[in-house]
């Protein structure tokens, strides 16, 4: 991946009837060279490539999926993420709303130009396409005579999936989850009041309850104990709910202070966006629960306590 953004998991998957891959990586020149790079290594033509299934829509997991169309690759992933990906592609105009949250959240001038004015790189680094076909819950995807099955787990986008091949005690997480830090609730304006949060929990749940297989996720290395890593994230959401409760009084505060109380200070633009993202999927799920009420302000919207 660009810049300092770290590196991106894709998996070939290579079964007796043909060969496919799980997510693509981004549209930049050094990443597709290193993709291509590594498939030649391995024998593979990027022309023998039959599916392409995308974990989500972020341009990490899906950035090339017109130039491997191209190459004569279906590329599959779920409905609700191809309408999130053309929505942030079809709609540059809606980029200050997007980093003030909707247009709903009162955030300094400064720091709104700064975040809006990283939604063009983002969108760089994704190719606009539309996807081969849809993948839904529980479908079996046959992949080069390899049966993966799909298992939606919305929360960091509202159609992630994750893949499970069963047999192999295997699952591929994409960025539900991964090793070592917590999956971000991405707050798009798609999501607004449908409780992100609540449903991202719920799908960890799900995970959990399958019982330990071996994770391979989008990012970092593979994971032992899936079961085990999605209860410590049910923990760890949960005791952040708790925490972003507490910050909550009879006063009215703005996401933009009260998302440094909870989660701490960030020194950087992007990641002070991002903690305001987090603790808006809390307070909107804690909304939900009856424990937090929204209420309009002079400048957008505030949270107190119930």
């Amino acid at each position: 991946m660009p810049a300092t953004l770290g590196a991106v998991n894709v998996y070939l998957i290579k079964g007796p009837r043909g060969v496919g891959l799980i997510d693509t990586g981004m549209d930049d020149v050094n990443s597709v060279k290193e993709l291509l790079g590594l498939l030649k290594k391995e024998g593979v033509d990027p022309g023998s490539i039959d599916q392409v299934i995308c974990t989500h829509h972020h341009p990490d997991h899906c950035g090339i999926g017109k130039t491997l169309q191209g190459f004569g690759a279906r590329v599959l992933m779920s409905e609700p993420d191809a309408g999130s990906l053309a929505l942030f592609l079809s709609k540059p105009e809606m980029d200050r709303q997007r980093a003030t949250f909707f247009g709903r959240h009162d955030v300094p001038d400064e720091f709104c130009d700064r975040v809006e004015a990283m939604f063009p790189f983002f969108r760089k680094l994704q190719e606009s396409f539309v996807p081969d076909g849809f993948l839904s819950d529980a479908q079996i995807v046959d992949m080069g005579g390899i049966e993966l099955e799909v298992m939606l787990t919305p929360g960091h986008t509202r159609g992630h999936i994750c893949l499970i091949q069963r047999d192999a005690g295997l699952i591929f997480t994409g960025d539900h989850i991964i090793p070592g830090d917590a999956t971000h609730v991405s707050m798009r304006e798609e999501v607004h009041g449908t409780d992100p949060l609540g449903k991202f929990v719920r799908s960890l749940e799900r995970v959990r309850d399958l019982g330990p297989m071996v994770g391979l996720g989008g990012h970092g290395e593979h994971m032992p104990d899936t079961s085990l890593r999605a209860d410590q994230l049910v923990r760890h959401h949960r005791a952040r709910i708790e925490r972003v409760a507490r910050t909550l009084d009879d006063e009215p505060r703005k996401v933009f202070d009260l998302s440094e109380k909870a989660l701490g200070a960030r020194k950087k633009v992007f990641g002070r966006w991002l903690a305001m993202s987090q603790t808006l999927a809390y307070l909107e799920h804690l909304v939900t629960r009856g424990e937090a009420v929204e209420v309009t302000m002079d400048r957008g919207v505030g949270y107190r306590r119930s």
